[in-house]
Parts: structure tokens; C-alpha cells; sequence
């Protein structure tokens, strides 16, 4: 599927796990969803239709107050407040 990118050692596995966990979750709440949502639906459609769906949802995501606030703090070199709106 391409979606495993780490692996780990058993020891290492609930720490690495955790800060994998974080990282997602220190993103754009509507982001995530929405990346979530593709994966979901798109294992259950064709190549053509995900892709659409894809640039449905990155078309939806770019018009949010969250979008303009990870580029702001981007350029800025500061860490972005999202507020899921």
C-alpha cells in the first residue's frame, strides 16, 4: 500500500509509536481529516476517482483559516496555531 514509512524494533515500538502519534496530531486537525478520509475512501475506488476525491479535499482544505495560518507560520519560522476552522 506505501503507507508504511518506520519500522520498529519490539522494544522501541509503543515510544516510537507515540511520537509518531504526536507529530500527526501537532498538524491541522482539518488536514489530518481529510488525509484520513482519502485513505479510507480511496481504498475502496478506482485510481481516477481517489485522485479526484484528492483534489476535492485539498481544494476544500486550501480555502481554510487553518491553510492561511500553517503558511503564515511557515514563512514567519514559528510553530502554527491551528484551530480546526
Amino acid at each position: 500500500m506505501g503507507v508504511v514509512n518506520r519500522l520498529f524494533e519490539p522494544a522501541e515500538l509503543l515510544a516510537g509509536t507515540e511520537a509518531l502519534l504526536k507529530t500527526i496530531l501537532s498538524r491541522g486537525p482539518i488536514a489530518v481529516r481529510y488525509s484520513l478520509e482519502a485513505i479510507a475512501r480511496g481504498l475502496e475506488t478506482s485510481l481516477a476517482d481517489g485522485q479526484r476525491l484528492e483534489a476535492d479535499l485539498f481544494g476544500i482544505l486550501a480555502t481554510t483559516a487553518d491553510t492561511k495560518e500553517g503558511l503564515n507560520a511557515f514563512l514567519e519560522k514559528r510553530a502554527a496555531k491551528f484551530t480546526g476552522k
